[in-house]
C-alpha cells in the first residue's frame, strides 16, 4: 500500500475537523468523546457509532465522526429521571464565524397508545438559537414540535417499534417514532449579527405531560460549515441492500469452490 494512502484517512480526519470549527464553542462535535464546554440539565451524554433499536435500526445514532450528544433517555420520568434535558452553549461570534451556523438533530419519541393525552401533553423537543447584542436578545431560529397521537402524528416523524409492553424502555404503552437527522442553517450574515455579540444554541427535550412516555434527542455536527447528514433508506430500499449482500455472499462462496475444485 502506497504511503498515500495510508495517510488519507488520517488527512480526510483533520479536514473533517478543522472546517467544522466554529471559534467560540468548545466541543461542537463532541469528538472529544464527552460534553465538555456544553450545559447540560437532566439527562445528557455522548454515545458511539451505532443505530437505535426503537427506530427498527433504521436511525444512527451519530451524523458524523466518532460521537454525538444524547439528550434525554428511554425513561419516562414518572418511573425514575427527569421530566425535561436541556443542553446548550453560548459563544462569542469572532471573525469567520459570523457567516453561517450548522447543526444536526434527530430525536426519538414514545407515542402514548393509552390515550387521553392531548397534542400537546405529548413528547416534544424544541430546538432554539439565539443572539444577544449591546443586552437585548433575538431569536434567529426556533423549531418547536409534538410527536401527536395515533391517527395525528405531527409531520416529519416515522413510525418505528411498537412497544406495548415496554420492552425497549420503562414507559406505559406507546409506539417509537422518530425525527430522522436534520440539519439546521442558520445565516449568520443575513441576521445582522456583530463580531462579539453571544450566540446560543440550545435543545429541550421532554417527556409526555403526564409522565408515562418518554422522549430523547441527538445533537451533532456543530460548526460552521455543513457536515454530512445520514438518510433514512426506504423499506425497499433495506430489502435491495439485503438482496445485494446475499448476492455478494454467493459469489464469494462460489469463487472459493472454483479456487479449491
Amino acid at each position: 500500500m502506497s504511503r498515500f494512502f495510508r495517510l488519507a484517512p488520517a488527512a480526510i480526519s483533520l479536514f473533517l475537523l478543522t472546517t467544522t470549527c466554529f471559534g467560540g464553542f468548545i466541543n461542537g462535535g463532541f469528538e472529544g468523546g464527552n460534553i465538555n464546554g456544553w450545559t447540560t440539565t437532566g439527562t445528557a451524554g455522548v454515545v458511539t457509532p451505532a443505530f437505535d433499536i426503537r427506530t427498527n435500526n433504521a436511525l444512527k445514532t451519530v451524523s458524523w465522526g466518532s460521537y454525538s450528544a444524547r439528550i434525554g433517555d428511554e425513561t419516562a420520568w414518572g418511573f425514575t429521571g427527569p421530566e425535561t434535558s436541556t443542553i446548550t452553549q453560548t459563544a462569542i461570534v469572532a471573525p469567520g464565524d459570523d457567516t453561517d451556523l450548522y447543526f444536526n438533530y434527530a430525536v426519538v419519541a414514545l407515542v402514548p397508545t393509552n390515550g387521553g393525552h392531548s397534542t400537546l401533553e405529548t413528547p416534544y423537543f424544541q430546538v432554539n438559537v439565539k443572539t444577544t447584542h449591546n443586552g437585548s436578545t433575538t431569536t434567529l431560529y426556533t423549531l418547536n414540535r409534538y410527536s401527536g397521537n395515533p391517527g395525528s402524528i405531527e409531520p416529519g416523524w416515522l413510525a418505528g417499534v411498537n412497544d406495548p409492553s415496554s420492552t425497549y424502555g420503562v414507559n406505559s404503552p406507546g409506539i417509537w417514532y422518530y425525527f430522522p437527522w436534520t440539519q439546521v442553517h442558520v445565516n449568520l450574515g443575513g441576521s445582522g449579527i456583530q463580531i462579539g455579540d453571544a450566540l446560543t444554541v440550545e435543545m429541550i427535550v421532554r417527556d409526555c405531560t403526564q409522565s408515562g412516555h418518554s422522549a430523547y434527542a441527538y445533537l451533532d455536527g456543530f460548526g460552521s460549515t455543513p457536515t454530512p447528514v445520514p438518510t433514512v433508506p426506504e423499506p425497499s430500499s433495506f430489502a435491495l441492500l439485503g438482496g445485494g449482500l446475499g448476492c455478494v455472499a454467493f459469489v464469494v462462496r462460489r469463487r472459493r469452490a472454483q479456487a479449491a475444485s
